[in-house]
């Protein structure tokens, strides 16, 4: 109710949900907080939007498909999410579109930046800190910025100032290209750290069988951009070079490392 009331008051034309519960394993034992921010959020704010004629932009994840693919899924293609998190995702983008606000969902993967609690950020901690890393090396994603995801949100937005229309909807926003976590730990490590602070000398690639995580992940869970590339004209970039840019990129945000 009080957000209801606070939105009405503020008669947004635009909302961006931006929080979500992000914590994979965590949501094996916390379903309830899971389902609150992932599902029951977003409806809340899907039927204010459509009460006050708003747009709402909603961001999404590769967790609500299997992983089971080969080529990578297409926002058409059959989501079986495995854990809780990707459950409660999935459960919130219905929520959205059975409510249908003026509304398009961003699915976005493998998300880093400077700032909170990322693979991109570890890896700098514990390259500091253990002689020997193993990394999974059999799982195959899309690594983003979370730069890159904020700057997709604007052009899109830029390119539909009166409401999505006809562009409303589903769309993929992830970089280009694809790698494992091993492919993307290896070069994080080689090139954000000088060697002076470097402790590790090996890092070795490990199946996930090795590794034993609470929540499931998908072992392939590779997004296509061709929808939101060609509805907006926007050209995303090859996780590498989003990577190598992220680390030059030392203005966009507090060095914190």
């Amino acid at each position: 109710k009080l957000l209801s009331n606070y939105i009405n008051d503020l008669k947004p034309n635009l909302i961006i949900n931006a929080s979500a519960y992000t914590n994979v394993d965590k949501a094996e034992s916390e379903i309830k907080e899971a389902f609150l921010l992932n599902e029951k959020l977003p409806e809340e704010l899907a039927i204010i939007s459509k009460s006050i004629k708003a747009s709402l932009v909603h961001y999404s994840t590769d967790y609500v498909f299997e992983g089971n693919a080969k080529t990578p899924y297409l926002e058409t293609d059959a989501v079986n999410p495995q854990c809780v998190y990707g459950k409660s995702k999935l459960a919130g983008e219905n929520k959205i579109i059975s409510i249908n606000p003026d509304y398009i969902i961003l699915r976005t993967a493998w998300l880093y930046g400077h700032y909170g609690k990322n693979f991109y950020k570890k890896m700098i901690q514990l390259a500091k800190e253990k002689e020997t890393l193993k990394i999974v090396n059999d799982q195959i994603g899309c690594p983003t910025t979370a730069k890159m995801l904020a700057m997709t949100t604007a052009f899109i937005l830029r390119d539909c100032p009166a409401g999505f229309n006809g562009k409303k909807g589903i769309y993929h926003a992830v970089s280009s290209g694809e790698c494992s976590w091993y492919d993307f730990g290896k070069i994080i490590i080689e090139n954000a750290l000088p060697a002076v602070q470097k402790l590790v000398k090996e890092i070795l690639p490990v199946s996930s069988d090795q590794y034993f995580t609470l929540a499931k992940r998908p072992a392939y869970s590779v997004l296509d951009n061709n929808k939101l590339m060609n509805t907006f004209q926007i050209k995303l970039p090859d996780w590498k070079d989003l990577l190598l840019q992220h680390i030059e990129d030392k203005d966009w945000a507090v060095w914190d490392e």
